[in-house]
């Protein structure tokens, strides 16, 4: 049950209370008055009972005043739990106050009414703080998901015009900027996040498609790599080691190396870095120069592999999410 609720049911308690004793006694002044009439004998108190009632009353009353100030301070400070826990002292203590002095009751009453207002005055303040700070959160997470989604498509689009003029370097960089731009997307939205997903997932098939349309554009010109020749001829006769050495001489290392590294990634379930390295790959792959075709094949076929490897795990883990 919630404060405010609570407040409203023990007040209506209270109220029900009140009016029960009230009636209840006017029928028993109406019995009294009664009784005198034929009795006409005058009503006289059992030794002392003024007295008890007397210093009982006077007890509640100090209790109650004192209930009052510690509500009042425990409200400075919006302690309101404890405050209801000191109202609830408050109100069986009013309780015990003797029925043969309704005035002095009805006036008590009062300053116990008084503290249930109070509360409930701070209960729907600090209610309507926690509201504002809600919207506040609501909105800013709203500009947060907006400027990154802006961010995002506006990033697509200069992939797709990089695409066009087979910039696909830098196309590459851009795509690696949105990931990290989707990675950082809160999970508050997840049909919008899902969205962009798909949206960044298309982007990498497209750059991945133009990967492709390079290295079947330079299988169908068949013309060598003349810059691979003459260094192969400047070096002969030289080390061994600093032709290993040479990156643009031996390149088949390299992309073993990545290999390695996507596999790595894999197992690290580091979905969407794996895919960044294979695109990295397979333009390693599509500029391997002619006399290497033999090992481009071989890559291919296992880039195929992993390829397949990947759009499992892809779907495991959604599965999972």
């Amino acid at each position: 049950m919630d404060l405010e609720t609570f407040l409203e049911k023990d007040m209506m308690e209270f109220l029900e209370e009140k009016d029960f004793e009230r009636k209840e006694k006017s029928s028993i002044i109406n019995e009294e008055e009664t009784e005198r009439e034929y009795t006409d004998q005058p009503l006289i108190d059992e030794p002392g009972i003024f007295e008890k009632n007397s210093a009982l009353k006077m007890a509640i009353k100090k209790d109650v005043t004192k209930s009052s100030e510690i509500i009042f301070e425990l409200l400075k400070y919006k302690k309101v739990f404890d405050a209801i826990q000191e109202y609830k002292k408050m109100k069986e203590r009013f309780n015990e106050f003797p029925e043969d002095a309704a005035k002095e009751k009805e006036k008590l009453f009062t300053e116990v009414i008084v503290n249930y207002y109070e509360i409930r005055k701070v209960e729907k303040a600090m209610k309507n703080k926690q509201l504002v700070i809600q919207n506040n959160k609501i909105q800013k997470q709203n500009t947060i998901q907006n400027n990154a989604k802006n961010s995002i498509i506006i990033r697509t689009k200069k992939i797709r015009a990089f695409l066009k003029e087979s910039n696909i370097n830098n196309a590459m960089k851009e795509y690696e900027l949105a990931k990290q731009e989707f990675e950082s997307f809160p999970n508050d939205s997840l049909e919008e996040k899902k969205n962009l997903y798909n949206l960044i997932s298309n982007i990498y098939k497209e750059i991945g498609e133009a990967i492709n349309s390079e290295k079947k554009e330079k299988t169908t010109t068949n013309q060598p790599n003349t810059k691979v020749e003459t260094l192969s001829s400047e070096t002969a006769g030289a080390p061994k080691d600093k032709l290993l050495s040479e990156k643009e001489v031996n390149p088949v290392e390299d992309i073993k190396k990545n290999i390695k590294e996507i596999i790595l990634l894999m197992k690290q379930q580091r979905i969407t870095d794996a895919e960044m390295k294979l695109l990295e790959v397979k333009q390693q792959i599509n500029q391997l120069p002619t006399d290497k075709d033999v090992e481009s094949s071989r890559f291919e076929h296992l880039l195929e592999e992993i390829t397949h490897r990947i759009n499992f795990l892809k779907q495991t883990t959604e599965m999972n999410n």
